[in-house]
């Protein structure tokens, strides 16, 4: 008895249902793929910004320290500390406020993120910036102001002080304030 040609052959149907089975496969662990790849890279977003926190909070606790150390030595007291001068690869400044705070202000990563802030309370509101921008020693340091919006609804108009730490110091000094006589902290 002979084989009938179209059971030794495979047909178009046979090869087409083949294709089709060959190419769900593909999507499927293709879709798997990039699910996965997806998940690692949220996982690999967190941790960096969880880093940048971490190290931005161990930045402001050692600025603070210095700070109530320059505050304990009272008026006379001169002094530059090393900073870090990056956190978590990224830029920073140290941001100073009449409102009793310090802003640790990361540049940020990409293009289209925003800077991220770390804040720290400081023991005193009396601050002043040792030197500014147009002074050659210290460039990237400026004053400004803001207007508080945690006050109330009108928002109090507040003073910042932005330190460049980008050299790796920071500078304290401890002066007497001519009219009152009490300490002021210059930072730069």
């Amino acid at each position: 008895m002979m084989a009938s040609p179209a059971s030794s052959k495979s047909s178009p149907l046979a090869k087409g249902q083949a294709a089709v089975e060959v190419l769900v496969y593909l999507g499927f662990f293709l879709l798997v793929f990039v699910s996965l790849s997806m998940m690692f890279m949220l996982q690999i977003n967190q941790d960096i910004i969880q880093r940048e926190y971490l190290l931005s909070r161990q930045v402001a606790a050692q600025v603070a320290v210095e700070v109530d150390m320059a505050l304990e030595a009272g008026p006379g007291f001169n002094a530059t500390f090393p900073v870090p001068t990056q956190v978590a690869g990224q830029p920073y400044a140290l941001v100073f406020t009449d409102a009793g705070s310090l802003y640790v202000q990361v540049a940020p990563g990409r293009a289209q993120s925003v800077p991220s802030l770390f804040y720290f309370p400081l023991s005193t509101r009396r601050i002043a910036l040792g030197c500014a921008e147009p002074d050659e020693a210290c460039p990237g340091n400026r004053m400004g102001t803001y207007r508080d919006s945690n006050t109330d609804r009108t928002g109090l108009l507040r003073t910042e002080w932005r330190v460049n730490v980008s050299d790796g110091t920071l500078s304290i000094a401890n002066i007497a304030d001519p009219a009152s006589g009490a300490s002021i902290l210059q930072v730069s």
